[in-house]
């Protein structure tokens, strides 16, 4: 009896020595991170690099900790840096690694009071994105996370979609009042120019101050902004140059126009303005 006795003795205090302890505190590893964001933030502007970085930082947190309490929070964190980066860069790539961050939330946290909150950011995304229809079901899948309060913001983002589709011939009003491009009736023959009704313009009677567009699986809309009406010369299609390497090229050129300070500020060439649209039409 006294052997067996010990030999339990020994296998209980075998299990109390070699059991596994407690998981690491997770909470105390988000909070230093989020610590780390706010003194930076607060200290003068979260530096572009920093912002990227903690980004990472708060995604890798949560992919190591998935059954942590903050994984929920880190995610967010992670999905709203991104958005302060695309700001501060421009990067499209940001906002992607938000909106895929927000989709983990929501995938992974249903039952997070975040969750009705990253479905709404990444419909915002989606919109700045130029993806309408991706930003509609987002904006719809906000509304149905039970509890959520975000509701409401979700259902004014629809009927702002609504409101804003677009019309089947002519484009959407620029935004703020400014008038868009219109083409002229009757068309000319291609080449020709377009005459202004009041007579030939001056060296300058516009300003270009930007592109907005919108896809389906038919068709991509651009809308050209200018602070003004004017007149333009009848697109032409460039074939593509194997030689260059460029595809086919749709031109417009407007007679009287020239880029806005701001967009020349933020664009590496001169008189010029990129827009990858990306959708496989444009």
């Amino acid at each position: 009896m006294t052997g067996l006795f010990e030999q339990g003795l020994i296998a209980i205090l075998a299990l109390f020595f070699f059991a596994p302890g407690p998981a690491p505190d997770c909470e105390a590893g988000y909070q230093k991170l989020k610590d780390e964001y706010q003194k930076l933030r607060d200290g003068g502007g979260l530096a572009l690099a920093d912002g990227r970085r903690l980004q990472a930082e708060f995604r890798a947190f949560a992919d190591q900790n998935p059954s942590c309490s903050r994984a929920d929070d880190a995610l967010y964190m992670a999905g709203m840096i991104g958005g302060r980066a695309f700001r501060q860069g421009g990067d499209r790539s940001d906002l992607e690694r938000s909106i895929a961050a927000f989709k983990l939330l929501a995938a992974n946290y249903p039952e997070s009071n975040l969750a009705d909150d990253a479905l709404y950011h990444s419909g915002e995304i989606q919109l700045v994105l130029g993806d309408r229809e991706k930003a509609r079901a987002a904006f719809g899948a906000a509304m149905m996370v039970p509890g959520g309060d975000m509701a409401a913001k979700a259902r004014e983002q629809l009927d702002r979609l609504a409101d804003a589709a677009p019309p089947a011939v002519s484009p959407a009003p620029a935004a703020g009042g400014t008038a868009s491009v219109t083409p002229v009736a009757p068309a000319p023959k291609p080449g020709a120019t377009v005459a202004s009704a009041a007579g030939p313009p001056p060296k300058v009677v516009a300003r270009f101050l930007g592109i907005r567009y919108w896809s389906n699986k038919e068709y991509t809309r651009v809308v050209i902004d200018l602070d003004r009406e004017v007149p333009y010369d009848q697109p032409h299609l460039l074939k593509p140059d194997p030689a260059l390497g460029t595809p086919p090229r749709l031109y417009v050129d407007f007679r009287g126009a020239e880029v806005s300070p701001a967009i020349s500020a933020a664009t590496p060439e001169p008189g010029c303005y990129a827009l990858p649209i990306g959708d496989g039409l444009l």
